[in-house]
């Protein structure tokens, strides 16, 4: 009988391509050709190259959800989520990094104590499955447990409800409401950005 699992692991450069590909149907859905490859492309090199400063407390890591469909020998593989979880909080959660920002770094793994939790994409047909939790969980997790952070942080759009309500489904509380943000490409309406916190560990 076929067996159809998903698991949580980290993003392997080989995963990519499907992670860019997860990213622009969540966040870009009507992009013509050829915006939408452009976006790909971009995102791609974003994950290639993630956008960090020099101080080895620096931490970024990409999560992925992985659809495993068959039985041994014969198990098929898919990304149908995705998720970045960064110490330093690039574009929109900059913010958080430079409030709190202290002369002297502090040692590896926990600067700040704040992980920055962004891009949270889930396949259209596996929405409202537990796939973006069982994300959330683990990137939580590892923010916790391997980077020993004490908050975790991100920033949501303030219309929209399902997201938010699946932020505060789990524990998240809302902070602040950002000033209008205008989408770099400009497929979509400016947007007034939510900044939501939860407290991982004491």
């Amino acid at each position: 009988m076929s067996q159809r699992t998903i698991a949580i692991v980290e993003a392997k450069p080989q995963n990519f391509f499907e992670v860019a590909d997860v990213h622009c149907q969540a966040f870009h859905p009507k992009a013509p050709w050829p915006l939408n490859k452009l976006l790909r492309a971009d995102r791609m090199l974003a994950l290639a190259f993630p956008i960090t400063e020099s101080d080895k407390s620096t931490r970024q890591m990409n999560l992925v959800a992985v659809e495993s469909v068959g039985t041994f020998p014969l198990i098929f593989e898919r990304i149908v989520g995705s998720v970045t979880i960064a110490t330093v909080c690039e574009e929109k959660g900059t913010y958080v990094e430079k409030r709190r920002r202290r002369e002297s770094p502090p040692p590896a793994n926990q600067r700040l104590g704040i992980a920055y939790v962004s891009n949270v994409a889930v396949k259209s047909e596996f929405r409202r499955q537990g796939v973006a939790r069982q994300l959330m969980a683990e990137a939580e997790r590892k923010a916790r447990e391997d980077w020993r952070c004490k908050t975790a942080a991100l920033h949501c759009d303030g219309q929209n409800e399902a997201a938010l309500g699946l932020y505060t489904g789990l524990g998240y509380t809302r902070l602040s409401c950002e000033p209008a943000w205008i989408p770099y490409v400009r497929l979509r309406p400016a947007v007034r950005l939510t900044l939501l916190m939860k407290r991982l560990r004491d």
